[in-house]
């Protein structure tokens, strides 16, 4: 049974780029531990197989033969109503994009590797064709049964797909379509779609209190949410709008220490007695400028400044052209003890929330 959803509305076109964020918004309205990211941002092991056998029941090697994996980051959905990546090894296969969307099928394999609570987006028994052109548009052709998501998921199951499919470098864009026929409508509600869709949508939308839609700018942050169970948390991705600025990376970092909205599920990833220096991108690199308040009141680097290192690293990398975060302290590259060094550039994390195994 799916957990509370936030409303996302129906009655607004799923276009692309700021027109969708601005109409979603409107709709929504009318409604860990590491000093230093490098290869991935930890995350919880996956729920016992519902499989007699367990996962690797789903991908049995050939005898003798070792089955070669690759890493896959899905976009599924959780108890609190938000899309959420997850990133687990799966087998290797020709077609990726297909596999990756048949994980995303409830009912379908990816049940077996999804931690409690969380929910793959699209209805049991949804069919599909993909085809990836060399334009980089990925073509799904649905199956009739993709229409029977409810009214209240049809918007987070559009960006579970988008955002799933455009993490493969091959993909830019995706253009959807029903027994042939362009998806126009889509879901029991008829939440009217323009395609192709592409990032440009946005990832679990909301709108700064002091933001007029139609005069905004989009800003990628990273929260924090604690599984339905309590045992994790896990990164989450949000689209805030927030006015119009010809300084996203600023805004961005400010909205981040800001942290989560009111009434929101979200828990902050930034102490809130953060104050921000300054925050510009230099030569490919992001440089985030904070106060010491980003570590203890002692000096010392505890789990809460390794989250806030991780989470501004993931917010300052969204801005177009940068790889990496160098974080400052009133204006110096510091190291506190063995483990807390930002003496050097920090990289953006190539897996989020990883499924151990």
């Amino acid at each position: 049974m799916r957990g509370k959803t936030r409303s996302a509305g129906t009655t607004v076109p799923y276009v692309r780029g700021i027109a969708l964020v601005l109409a979603l918004v409107v709709a929504v309205l009318s409604f860990a531990g590491c000093g230093r990211t490098g290869n991935q941002a930890s995350g919880p092991s996956p729920s016992p197989s519902k499989n007699e056998g367990g996962a690797s029941s789903l991908h049995p090697a050939t005898p003798g033969k070792e089955l070669a994996l690759t890493s896959y980051t899905l976009y599924v959905t959780d108890a609190h109503g938000y899309v959420v990546p997850f990133t687990a090894r799966l087998p290797l296969v020709e077609g990726v994009a297909k596999q990756a969307l048949t994980y995303l099928v409830e009912g379908g394999p990816g049940e077996a590797i999804l931690p409690h609570g969380f929910h793959a987006p699209l209805p049991k028994g949804t069919t599909f064709t993909i085809d990836v052109t060399p334009e980089g548009e990925a073509v799904v052709d649905f199956g009739p049964e993709v229409q029977n998501v409810a009214a209240e998921h049809a918007a987070r199951t559009l960006e579970a797909v988008v955002w799933t499919l455009t993490e493969f470098p091959t993909v830019k864009r995706v253009s959807l379509r029903v027994s042939g026929h362009p998806l126009e409508r889509f879901g029991k509600g008829g939440l009217p779609v323009s395609s192709p869709l592409d990032r440009s949508m946005g990832i679990n939308v909301e709108l700064a209190p002091e933001a007029t839609p139609g005069d905004t700018t989009p800003v990628r942050l990273y929260f924090q949410a604690q599984s339905e169970d309590g045992t994790f948390t896990y990164f989450v991705p949000v689209t805030r709008l927030v006015p119009r600025t010809d300084r996203p990376l600023e805004a961005a970092i400010r909205e981040l220490i800001r942290g989560p909205l009111g009434g929101s599920s979200l828990l902050p990833t930034v102490r809130p007695s953060v104050r921000l220096h300054r925050a510009f991108v230099d030569g490919g690199v992001a440089v985030v400028d904070v106060d010491p308040h980003l570590l203890t009141k002692d000096g010392k680097a505890d789990a809460w400044a390794a989250r806030s290192v991780q989470a501004l690293a993931l917010t300052a990398t969204e801005m177009a052209g940068t790889k990496e975060a160098q974080i400052l302290v009133d204006g110096q590259a510091i190291k506190v003890g063995e483990d807390f060094d930002l003496t050097r550039p920090v990289a953006r994390p190539r897996t989020l929330n990883p499924l151990g195994f």
